[in-house]
């Protein structure tokens, strides 16, 4: 009787340490989450969700680490517009209609946003009404709605939590602000191209804005689905 007791508790104790070594063996190489980056980055990761390896990163100049290639494509874009060592307004504006039509990995849109806040603007101040607070704000030269760009503005103070990025709450607060009575006027619209050119977004944020301005067809009201003309419209 003993003797089988002994054989049955070997048994156990071997299949344990058996399942032990095989969970040991299937730990993720794979690196998930905000951090994943960073995982990979120090070695204790192979690869983020995303295919890339630790010789495809590198740290920018706030100690981040970001994607290579996320920041190159965003330096060959800039360098497209910049030809001649200038940037037009049509260029300007035209680069911020692409941070509005196209999801942008976060190194590439937050490099674009340092770039464009170099850029000049030389618009007259804005005019006011007569409870001294104007309506709207030219922005390089084209008339922009402020309670939008104010929004923004709320979101990355001190006071949100969150200084410095728009985060996805802050992005349903500033959509909220464009898409009252279910339409986003062409003002609204140019106005939240400038915000991503002009803000850092988070991710999520950034591409809420972007899954947003799709459902909005030529005449600016909102449907259900992006409509096919939509990003061809303006």
């Amino acid at each position: 009787m003993k003797k089988a007791m002994k054989k049955s508790m070997k048994k156990v104790m071997k299949k344990t340490t058996t399942m032990k070594r095989r969970k040991a063996m299937k730990a993720s190489i794979v690196a998930k989450g905000k951090r994943g980056k960073s995982s990979v980055f120090r070695g204790t990761k192979v690869r983020t969700s995303g295919g890339l390896k630790k010789q495809d990163l590198t740290r920018n100049k706030q100690g981040k680490v970001v994607s290579k290639k996320a920041s190159e494509n965003a330096k060959k874009v800039f360098e497209n517009i910049s030809d001649g060592g200038r940037v037009t307004r049509n260029e300007r504006w035209t680069l911020r209609y692409c941070l509005a039509a196209f999801k942008w990995d976060e190194a590439a849109h937050d490099w674009i946003v340092s770039e464009c806040s170099k850029l000049e603007n030389t618009d007259p101040p804005a005019k006011r009404s007569k409870g001294g607070k104007s309506y709207y704000q030219q922005i390089d030269g084209v008339r922009c709605d402020r309670s939008i760009v104010d929004a923004c503005d709320k979101g990355i103070s001190e006071e949100s939590g969150t200084p410095g990025r728009v985060t996805l709450e802050d992005a349903m607060k500033v959509w909220t602000e464009a898409a009252d009575g279910n339409k986003v006027t062409e003002c609204e619209r140019w106005t939240l191209r400038l915000a991503l050119s002009k803000f850092t977004f988070a991710r999520e944020a950034h591409d809420y804005i972007v899954d947003q301005l799709a459902k909005v067809d030529k005449k600016g009201r909102i449907v259900q689905e992006a409509p096919v003309e939509a990003a061809a419209a303006e």
